[in-house]
């Protein structure tokens, strides 16, 4: 006003671009024409970055919002009620000399004059803008280089914990030249597991009286998997696809899928959201696949641990299941072929289906891959050996059993450890709590 200048004469006569919009260097002449004190390109640069666009330049709209806020409309719309016919020709007669203007902006209420003011500091304002963001950019760098080194400490931290942990407890997973084992029994995540859903560790118990032995397990919820990276290849480009591998897992379902359901057992694709599970456990028991197969009688009962083993060979194009160590299906998928979705890709993905019915709970200790199809001699030897472990296991809490049983018996006096030792290896039944019946009718 002290000029003489409405807003949109202001912003007219200052647009020398002609574009509808004011770079910072014509805005910087129009708040030096509008005697706007303590003025620097700085200020310029700062205005244009709080109401321009990407690039800096400003709009009628967001100028007049910056200068006098929405009364600005208000005022444009009185002004444009005052003039009359002949002014609106004259408006569009000027407007057409200027260009076009924003869709949005108000007609002006009187001829504006066709003397454009030249922009101001143009060089000046540009060499500022570069300073600006050479200064950004250094500080941006600053800040990465700062993150990443916090990145890195907190990475070495974590390194070291687990390599106390691995000297502690042993390394988890354990990796060797054919095979990685994970062991779920100790209730410390193995190293890069990472799952869907839930999961919990669950005290393992003594058979007789339900007290926590030392050993956990994991339990997997519904609706929850779990995925194991495995960091070994058969590929000569060491990609990460195991086309002919063996899993072996200690695993129990606390209740069997209703009839005519499947519980997802083994899937290959990364987070089972792709396909369907591959090997499924059914309402009967039977570990195998929904496609016709060779099905013999070996089955899971339900809330008993078992250990299954999972063979698939590329090179006879079969998937063959075992249940502690004893043959259980034999497959020959027609959809088998290289690289294909019996092929793990990059890991095991354990309880996870596209099936979401499917996806039950599951309870796990051991987890093993090795990276080769065994045969089935080797897969009977191998859980005839971890049958005659697992035997020593309950030989000696069977022992330790009836020992403090006789302590709580003859407080006042030292049971007879061969006698112990007899009883024990005499003690009958199929698990460790019918033994201890056993050995303490034997005991009277």
């Amino acid at each position: 006003e002290a000029v003489g200048l409405a807003l949109w004469d202001a912003f007219v006569k200052f647009d020398h671009s002609r574009t509808g919009l004011l770079r910072a260097p014509e805005l910087y002449s129009m708040l030096l024409y509008l005697r706007v004190p303590a003025l620097s390109p700085g200020d310029i640069l700062d205005f244009c970055s709080g109401i321009g666009d990407a690039e800096g330049n400003v709009t009628y709209e967001a100028f007049v919002h910056a200068i006098v806020g929405t009364d600005a409309d208000e005022e444009d719309e009185e002004e444009k009620g005052e003039g009359g016919a002949e002014e609106a020709t004259e408006e569009a007669t000027d407007a057409d000399a200027l260009g076009d203007m924003p869709a949005n902006a108000p007609k002006m209420d009187r001829i504006v004059s066709s003397t454009l003011v030249p922009p101001t500091g143009a060089e000046e304002l540009s060499i500022l803008r570069e300073k600006r963001a050479l200064a950004e950019a250094a500080e941006d760098e600053e800040d990465q280089a700062m993150e990443a080194a916090e990145e890195k400490r907190i990475e070495d931290e974590l390194r070291e914990e687990e390599a106390a942990e691995d000297q502690a407890t042993g390394a988890n997973p354990r990796l060797t030249s054919d095979a990685i084992e994970y062991d779920l029994t100790t209730g410390r995540p193995p190293r890069r597991l990472t799952s869907r859903g839930d999961y919990l560790y669950q005290d393992d118990l003594d058979a007789v009286y339900k007290t926590p032995i030392g050993t956990m397990h994991l339990q997997l919820l519904p609706r929850g998997l779990l995925f194991l990276p495995v960091p070994f290849s058969d590929s000569s480009d060491q990609r990460t696809i195991l086309n002919s591998y063996t899993m072996r897992m200690e695993m129990m379902i606390p209740s069997l899928p209703p009839s005519g359901k499947y519980q997802a057992l083994l899937q290959t694709s990364v987070h089972g959201e792709e396909d369907e599970a591959i090997i499924v456990v059914g309402s009967n028991g039977a570990v195998g696949s929904r496609m016709s197969g060779s099905h013999h009688q070996a089955t899971v009962k339900g809330g008993k641990w078992h250990t299954i083993h999972i063979t698939v060979c590329s090179s006879t194009l079969t998937v063959m299941t075992f249940v502690d160590g004893m043959l259980a299906c034999n497959l020959q998928p027609d959809d088998m072929f290289r690289d294909g979705r019996y092929a793990l890709q990059g890991g095991v993905c354990i309880g996870g289906s596209s099936r979401k019915d499917e996806e039950l709970e599951l309870r796990i200790r051991h987890v093993t891959v090795t990276s080769r199809a065994l045969s089935a001699v080797e897969i009977t030897d191998q859980n005839m050996a971890g049958q005659r472990d697992e035997q020593n296991n309950d030989d000696n809490d069977l022992f330790m059993m009836v020992l403090e049983a006789l302590t709580q018996r003859y407080p006042d006096s030292d049971p007879d450890v061969s006698m112990v030792s007899f009883i024990v290896a005499e003690a009958q039944g199929s698990n460790i709590s019918e033994r201890f019946m056993s050995a303490m009718a034997m005991l009277g």
